[in-house]
């Protein structure tokens, strides 16, 4: 028997702890919660908390054709464990390829080297903006009468091509012998997310959460200087709406991105995932356990 959390779920206090003000509690937020353990805090099926049907967490592939956990579903669970925000995710940029008989689907055997490869991509449009977008829309209804925080999450850009486009070994390559290949389809990826986060933010979600992971477990894939040179100025795109919205910025990313921190901050992260920043009297960036 699952006891309920005791208290009720706040997007202010959520706000707040992004925005790095007193709260009353240390928010509760957490992206996947699994399909098992979903069926065991509510007692049905129901998915998972990043989609019904299928597990974005695990790629393009399995991303396609899912929907996100119905609002009412996520709702329940957040007030079973204390939870104060929900997340409707984008992660994966769709970029795809038209199959003979004229089918789309995603790009995920890392099968485009060359100029003469990208021919035969399909970047999305409008039809993949208003597929996410039905659903924002469904969250923030939901949440607002739930006082829950809505999450965005988005914006695996550089995940999406050395993962599943390019190759992780290619995409190192490309970078260094064909760099104007690789911003390209960088630019034509964020064309899309960035343009998606504002319209996110026009709906009404409270908080953006960018996720790309670009380091592993002793730094970065690529040289700290030539990653800021060759990721920022895309990636700034989609933070942008954001910043000007003045909505809170999350960022995340696995790995050892110690080299990357100060950038994201310049940029206007103020929580990595799943630690909130603030500048110390001597400058240097900290995490909210600083402070406790």
């Amino acid at each position: 028997m699952i006891e309920p959390f005791q208290g009720t779920p706040s997007k202010e206090r959520f706000i707040a702890a992004l925005r790095g003000q007193p709260t009353d509690r240390v928010p509760h937020f957490e992206v996947l919660i699994e399909d098992q353990h979903v069926e065991k805090l509510l007692g049905r099926k129901a998915g998972n908390t990043l989609g019904v049907g299928g597990d974005p967490a695990k790629g393009a592939a399995a991303a396609e054709g899912t929907r996100p956990m119905y609002p009412k579903d996520f709702i329940e669970i957040c007030r079973i464990i204390g939870q104060d925000a929900i997340v409707v995710e984008a992660i994966w940029t769709p970029i795809k390829r038209r199959l003979a008989d004229g089918s789309l689907r995603p790009i995920t055997d890392r099968s485009i080297k060359t100029r003469e490869d990208l021919k035969s991509v399909v970047w999305p449009g409008e039809a993949e903006l208003e597929e996410r977008l039905q659903y924002i829309r469904e969250y923030v209804a939901a949440a607002r009468e739930a006082n829950l925080a809505v999450v965005f999450l988005c914006g695996a850009v550089f995940q999406t091509l050395y993962e599943f486009v390019i190759g992780l070994s290619d995409c190192m390559v490309m970078i260094l012998e064909d760099r104007d290949m690789f911003e390209e389809m960088m630019s034509r990826s964020v064309d899309h997310v960035s343009e998606l986060a504002r319209r996110a933010i026009a709906e009404g979600i409270d908080a953006l959460f960018p996720a790309d992971d670009f380091a592993f477990k002793t730094g970065t894939f690529v040289r700290p200087e030539l990653f800021e040179q060759i990721w920022r100025p895309h990636f700034d795109r989609i933070m942008a709406p954001a910043r000007e919205a003045g909505v809170p910025i999350m960022f995340h990313s696995d790995g050892k991105i110690d080299a990357g921190i100060k950038m994201l901050r310049e940029m206007g992260v103020t929580a990595i995932h799943p630690m909130t920043l603030r500048e110390s009297i001597t400058g240097t960036t900290r995490s909210a356990m600083d402070r406790t």
